[in-house]
């Protein structure tokens, strides 16, 4: 499969690029941030490069700047204390049931920290190559892919319950319905693994491609997937059988997200989708959100699931602009954009603020208001 150029975001993850050929120490230390929200407490919890910050939502400062006028949120704390080049976090912070906060790194490592002090409680160390991207926390367990082709099973305290072996890099956080989870790998299938033992239940047949975004599981048990073969695919979880496939003009980098029965989605050529979940069919036709002054249409890849929200679709594009559509009619229109940025990360709501976080400027995490106006900003204290 042919490589084509995606700026930043291809050469960050370049190496594994080589498909088939990927192995686990593709990605280097370069990163954009990761994420996640606590709408409940009004916390922000920002993986970027060396540190993972806690940011307070609810307070925020003057920066006294005539210049620079946007109020600053302030940081609760940052993890490590002192920067280390060793430790590079990506992947979005998660917290767990009981009131943890789990961080993976470049360095191999899941850091579990306490998400009110920033202070360490455990450490798994067990993974031979990078963390590239989120765990994911259910039923009491912690599923954690790397790129040294395993899925690992921990208890809460970080104990090693059990791992499968794939037979390719692990990109893709993987979702379960509490029995099986649901496991994607760059060697192009996706595994069904029994939470609780962790033997293979059933795997894809070749999928034609790797799947390296998170699926969408459906209540009715069918996964969305999107694959590098410029494809979306529905799966079903009884069999692992393919129910339909669609084309889509670009690589698909993240799973859609589902809402009453629609699919919203976005390629890495920049174009988007509503497509019916039944069969994958298209609601209106998939568009191209039009190029701002300056920007190259060949640099509008909208790598992350978009965010849903009142009536419209965002959806972030790695040339720095958040485009809005309508649900139902389409017609995307430019929502936010921000200049001498790129944006990898999906948006997310805080309240009745869109939260967007960037690549390359001096603030990694920006709020907008319902109209694109940036209402705060966070910029890491040095």
């Amino acid at each position: 499969m042919k490589i084509k150029k995606l700026t930043i975001l291809i050469t960050i993850l370049a190496g594994a690029l080589l498909l088939s050929a990927c192995a686990g120490s593709a990605a280097g230390n370069l990163s954009w941030p990761g994420f996640t929200t606590d709408t409940q407490n009004n916390i922000a919890y920002l993986a970027n490069g060396t540190h993972v910050y806690a940011i307070d939502l609810s307070s925020t400062v003057s920066s006294g700047d005539a210049k620079d006028p946007t109020p600053k949120y302030n940081q609760k704390w940052r993890f490590p204390a002192a920067p280390d080049n060793k430790v590079t976090f990506y992947a979005a912070p998660v917290l767990t049931e009981d009131g943890q906060l789990l961080a993976a790194s470049y360095d191999n490592q899941l850091y579990s920290l306490d998400p009110n002090t920033g202070t360490l409680n455990w450490t798994f160390d067990g993974a031979e190559n990078k963390l590239l991207t989120s765990p994911l926390v259910n039923g009491g367990k912690i599923f954690l892919p790397s790129s040294d082709f395993n899925l690992y099973a921990l208890d809460l305290n970080g104990k090693l319950l059990w791992q499968y072996t794939t037979g390719n890099a692990l990109w893709a956080t993987p979702v379960s319905d509490g029995q099986l989870v649901y496991q994607p790998s760059m060697d192009h299938h996706i595994y069904a693994l029994d939470a609780e033992s962790g033997d293979l239940v059933w795997k894809t047949d070749d999928l034609d491609a790797p799947i390296a975004g998170q699926p969408t599981l459906s209540p009715e048990g069918i996964l969305y997937a999107g694959t590098f073969n410029k494809e979306l695919l529905a799966i079903d979880t009884q069999n692992g059988s393919v129910l339909w496939k669609q084309p889509l003009q670009g690589w698909g980098w993240s799973g859609p997200v589902l809402q009453d029965g629609v699919l919203y989605f976005g390629d890495l050529e920049g174009y988007i989708y509503a497509k019916n979940a039944a069969d994958g069919s298209d609601i209106g036709q998939p568009s191209q959100p039009p190029a701002q002054s300056g920007q190259k249409a060949t640099e509008r890849a909208i790598p992350e699931r978009p965010l849903v929200l009142d009536g419209k679709v965002y959806y972030a594009s790695e040339i720095g602009s958040v485009y809005a559509a309508d649900t139902q009619a389409g017609n995307p229109m430019a929502f936010f954009t921000l200049p001498g940025g790129k944006l990898y990360t999906g948006p997310q709501s805080a309240g009745e603020l869109i939260l967007i976080a960037s690549f390359g400027t001096r603030q990694p995490l920006i709020a907008v208001d319902s109209t694109g106006r940036v209402i705060a900003e966070f910029v890491p204290p040095k």
